[in-house]
């Protein structure tokens, strides 16, 4: 389902459904990632839903503003104060990097994504001190976000322990 769709159905009737789509369609300027209170998870699908409506200019420019919140490491914060991950949010914002040709950015944090998976081959919500989405919990949603990312990119190996890995926190 479409992040739009997504955003309709909670919305509930036709009549809010279409001020949503008209407002994020003309009204509203694209918000910065630094200005919300929401996961990276949360503001990944909000740009989604301008690239679903064409908004490409808005998609693109939301999308440039989040990689200054990936450190040098390669890990997307979660929000833009903290310095845990959200993998949901790493996951989806390497897609939407990918549709919109900006490759370097997207390798980057996926290398990293995929070095936090976890010896099952799932990966919990989020990783770091504090991190407060999921921590301990490996999240089912997180593999739906793999397989479009994983067909877009190569894999590489990935041997470092989770002990340095958590270092970069």
């Amino acid at each position: 389902m479409s992040y739009l769709k997504k955003i309709a159905t909670l919305l509930g009737d036709v009549e809010r459904r279409e001020m949503a789509k008209v407002k994020l369609k003309i009204d509203y300027p694209c918000p910065k990632f630094s200005q919300s209170a929401l996961l990276s998870m949360h503001f990944v699908q909000l740009m989604a839903v301008y690239y679903e409506l064409k908004r490409f200019d808005l998609c693109l420019e939301g999308m440039v503003d989040l990689k200054s919140y990936v450190n040098a490491g390669g890990y997307l914060s979660a929000f833009h104060n903290v310095s845990w991950v959200s993998t949901s949010g790493m996951a989806l914002a390497v897609t939407l990097w990918l549709e919109l040709s900006q490759r370097e950015i997207a390798e980057k944090v996926f290398n990293v994504f995929y070095s936090l998976q976890n010896a099952s081959g799932a990966w919990y919500g989020s990783y770091g001190v504090l991190a407060d989405y999921y921590p301990a919990e490996e999240l089912i949603e997180i593999a739906a976000h793999v397989l479009p990312v994983s067909l877009m990119m190569p894999v590489v190996n990935y041997s470092m322990a989770i002990s340095d890995r958590m270092k970069e926190f």
